[in-house]
């Protein structure tokens, strides 16, 4: 027993409804969204003009919901910080989805008519 233990040892499953969501998602929009994938489900096992026409209404009035709460949730963040200018572009940084400047480097070399620059002074100047 010890050695089935050993080599198929117990997981833990995270349960899907624990998983972090977006705050402007609220529960009612939470539950249409699993109506919705409900419905697709349905119309995947049988296929019909009704189903779909029914499963696309839902799905685009949920996505034009969904856009309305994003865009309100994001102008109330940007009036609750308008006196604050690090958390306004913290903010805005996360709505274009910008990461931070931490990580990124410009590379050390650039091939410029098939010959290696490396030197900064000489890829600042463009010359080879």
């Amino acid at each position: 027993m010890s050695l089935y233990n050993k080599c198929f040892p117990l997981k833990k499953i995270r349960d899907r409804k624990c998983t972090v969501r977006k705050p402007w998602i609220t529960e009612g929009q939470m539950k249409s969204i699993e109506k919705k994938i409900i419905m697709y489900k349905k119309f995947l096992c049988s296929p019909t003009s009704s189903r779909e026409c029914l499963f696309k209404n839902f799905r685009n009035k949920l996505n034009h919901l969904l856009r309305i709460a994003k865009r309100e949730y994001y102008d109330s963040k940007l009036a609750e910080y308008k006196s604050n200018m690090k958390f306004t572009w913290r903010l805005l940084n996360e709505v274009i989805n910008r990461r931070s400047s931490k990580g990124n480097t410009s590379p050390s070399t650039f091939r410029m008519a098939d010959h290696e620059i490396s030197d900064p002074i000489k890829i600042a100047n463009g010359v080879l």
